[in-house]
């Protein structure tokens, strides 16, 4: 009731030096008292000879919705203002309080931000998760590591990240699922799903000189130059298989590559001979194989011709 409240709280007319007025009150387990509902609910009931209605006691009082009681709370009146249940000499127990506009305070992180975030699923190629997988976020640009653990989901993430270009892999026993390069900005979340990386990395393969003459039987050394890229998992290495159409052994030993483009150059010793009846020239192949680091592969080829004449043999 109002005066139980007005009570409670030590104001006007119950305040004394020893019980000085609270700030506030906190009501709970309120019912939900609609107009015109009596029953199944808590929040107050009728009073036969109500000894505390107003302006007359004893007067009966119906059962009344919350509505009236808040009201009372701010105003003494019912939400309609036209019956008063206390008077209007106590200044109301909650006066009425004017919304005041308070700036929102400047948040440096959010207005200049310095750092950015990265967030995504580790899954199979069944899309189930990867749970308590061991993540590791690569910066390409610093070769700095952050580590975490996927959850039961496959959800991973990484905060306070130097903008930058980032690879993430995450490892489950032998499986190993990636993302691309994904490209983190200050300020912004960005998505990097990992999955298999099915993608085969891209090579270029050119010899110089690639066309030799005269055949005089001298040594020539070819140089192999060689380029490579792959947006998954990254390069791995490079190997190498020489044909002599003669049938002569050749060797180029294989090579580590490493991160997401690479470039490379190798040499190969070649004769600089051919048979007499051979007017098409020598022909030594060279097949140049690159891997990823999830073991994809791709080939390209350079030839180098030995010729028969300075035609176009």
């Amino acid at each position: 009731s109002l005066r139980q409240t007005r009570r409670a709280l030590a104001r006007p007319p119950y305040e004394t030096s020893n019980a000085p007025a609270a700030n506030g009150v906190i009501f709970y387990a309120l019912g939900n008292t609609l107009p015109g509902v009596t029953t199944n609910n808590s929040t107050n009931a009728a009073v036969t000879n109500n000894p505390f209605s107003y302006p007359t006691t004893g007067i009966s009082t119906p059962k009344r919705p919350n509505a009236d009681f808040f009201a009372a709370l701010r105003t003494g009146a019912s939400a309609s203002g036209t019956t008063r249940f206390e008077s209007e000499m106590l200044a109301p127990l909650f006066p009425t309080v004017v919304p005041a506009v308070v700036p929102v305070p400047d948040m440096l992180w959010k207005s200049q931000p310095t750092e950015g975030y990265i967030m995504g699923f580790a899954k199979r190629a069944d899309e189930r998760p990867l749970d308590s997988a061991t993540v590791t976020i690569t910066n390409l640009n610093t070769g700095s590591t952050r580590t975490t653990v996927t959850d039961g989901g496959g959800f991973y993430g990484g905060v306070k990240l130097t903008p930058g270009q980032y690879l993430v892999k995450a490892i489950l026993n032998f499986e190993t699922v990636y993302s691309c390069i994904a490209n983190v900005s200050a300020g912004t979340v960005t998505t990097a799903n990992l999955q298999p990386d099915i993608t085969a990395p891209e090579i270029t393969l050119t010899a110089n000189p690639n066309r030799i003459f005269p055949p005089n039987g001298q040594s020539v050394t070819v140089t192999l130059s060689g380029g490579g890229s792959d947006t998954c998992s990254g390069l791995a290495s490079v190997s190498y298989v020489v044909i002599d159409e003669y049938g002569t052994t050749l060797n180029i030993p294989a090579r580590t590559l490493s991160g997401n483009s690479d470039s490379w150059t190798d040499s190969l010793i070649v004769e600089a001979s051919r048979r007499g009846d051979d007017s098409d020239g020598r022909l030594y192949r060279v097949t140049a194989t690159i891997m990823d680091a999830a073991g994809n592969t791709s080939t390209a080829t350079a030839d180098i011709v030995i010729q028969h004449d300075r035609g176009n043999r």
